[in-house]
């Protein structure tokens, strides 16, 4: 696994999520605490999955 530094840990506050411009493109959430990164592209249509909501 490739770790990179995004941005500081403040920036993404709990249950939120936040666009990493990478190639490909990051969606990096925090969850409870935790941070999850996926690629950005929802696999279902051309959307960004860090503009969505989480559950």
């Amino acid at each position: 696994m490739n770790r990179i530094y995004a941005c500081p840990v403040a920036d993404v506050p709990e249950g939120e999520a936040l666009r990493i411009d990478t190639s490909p493109v990051i969606a990096l959430f925090n969850v409870g605490g935790e941070f999850y990164a996926i690629n950005d592209r929802c696999s279902h249509g051309n959307a960004s999955m860090s503009e969505g909501y989480l559950e």
